[in-house]
């Protein structure tokens, strides 16, 4: 018999290659374990300003065949900052998304068994929105860095209707998992922990020499590694001070991108790369930093550790529950000084490196995403109605 599966979320595309590419690794390990899975995933669109420069997201549109899973595309029009209040804005582009994905579904003529969305705003809500049109069960996905962000633009009341109306959500840490129940009063019962995984086939430690030959990087020279979008809350120009404060100044690699771009003078590689490229780029550094002020379950401190690096992180709830201490060194996000001496202390102590690098490797078994996949696939034949033996997952 066997269950088709809707899953709305971001996804990766020849133009943003670096779109939430824990879906996609999710979404691989399903399909053997289901009949179908699909994805839409929206694209945002202003449509009175066709000026501003959505060349890229426009050519996102319409159907896409992903080396794993069909992928729509559908664009649904975003009303743009400074137009209108942020509660009116976000309220009318989140009901313009769960517009085009219903759109989507009806003119593609698909048939479901189990909706699953990995964000709760805005796929959570549209997912809802399915749920409640077609009659199947909705999974919910939190994996944000910080559920408190969605209070101002949403409000409290309607952020409890909507997890309230899931049939069951998937918080990806105990932070999360304490804000669902405490301030969302959504029941235990209907709540799972899942942190996110990492594919150890494809994230593990090559070896240094080689991989920094590969890549054109300096063979003797200390290394620190950040991965993760170039804004505020990530932490990249707090990194960048604390290079900068340091004699003499390490040079570092930065995958990403975004507004604020590490000067060319901490910089020895700066750029997006392709997520099966991401462990060479691991592999070539020493250890990782990432001075964040908020996050749910970081996707790329577990890669980090499964490629052995140390890392060097923010002492905050949700990155201390995934990184103990003998994996790395966790400080205040915002203090420049000690993330300083953090890297510097690595830097200086490679004894202190080594352990903390295995230390990290081990830890990272924990992290296992097919492991991860077939809980969530646990979670959905059961929500369907179907026998767990059908998804390939054992009692």
């Amino acid at each position: 018999m066997g269950m088709n599966l809707l899953i709305i979320s971001g996804f990766p595309s020849k133009a943003k290659p670096w779109t939430n590419p824990f879906v996609k690794e999710l979404v691989r390990h399903l399909i053997p374990k289901l009949k179908s899975v699909t994805v839409v995933s929206p694209q945002a669109f202003v449509p009175y300003r066709p000026k501003l420069p959505y060349k890229a997201v426009q050519s996102l549109s319409g159907v896409t065949k992903d080396s794993t899973v069909e992928v729509l595309r559908p664009r649904y029009p975003a009303v743009p900052i400074g137009r209108v209040g942020s509660r009116f804005r976000a309220i009318a582009t989140q009901r313009a998304h769960a517009h085009t994905t219903l759109q989507c579904i009806k003119r593609e003529d698909l048939e479901f068994d189990v909706v699953y969305s990995h964000f709760l705003f805005r796929s959570g809500y549209s997912a809802i929105a399915v749920g409640r049109r077609l009659g199947i069960p909705v999974i919910i996905g939190c994996g944000e860095s910080d559920m408190r962000k969605h209070e101002r633009p949403y409000g409290i009341t309607r952020m409890r209707r909507i997890a309230g109306s899931a049939d069951h959500l998937i918080p990806v840490s105990n932070s999360i998992l304490r804000y669902l129940t405490d301030t969302l009063s959504v029941p235990k019962e209907k709540v799972t922990v899942l942190p996110n995984g990492v594919d150890p086939e494809l994230f593990y430690p090559r070896d240094k020499e080689r991989a920094r030959a590969n890549l054109g990087l300096p063979k003797d020279q200390f290394i620190p590694i950040f991965v993760g979008h170039f804004n505020e809350r990530k932490g990249v120009g707090r990194l960048v001070a604390a290079l900068k404060s340091m004699s003499p100044t390490p040079k570092a690699i930065f995958l990403g991108t975004g507004a604020f771009p590490p000067p060319d003078e901490v910089v020895l590689f700066s750029g997006t790369v392709s997520h099966d490229n991401v462990p060479h780029y691991l592999s070539a550094a020493d250890v990782f930093v990432l001075p964040t002020r908020a996050e749910g379950c970081c996707n790329a401190v577990l890669e980090a550790q499964a490629c052995g690096l140390p890392v060097i992180s923010s002492a905050i709830p949700g990155v201390e529950e995934h990184v103990p201490a003998d994996v790395g060194i966790l400080t205040p996000p915002d203090a420049v000084p000690e993330i300083a001496q953090a890297i510097r202390d690595l830097r200086d102590n490679l004894s202190l490196r080594a352990e903390m690098g295995l230390s990290a490797q081990r830890h990272a078994q924990h992290y296992n995403v097919t492991g991860r996949a077939e809980r969530v696939a646990s979670i959905l034949m059961r929500a369907g109605g179907e026998p767990e033996a059908v998804a390939g997952v054992g009692p």
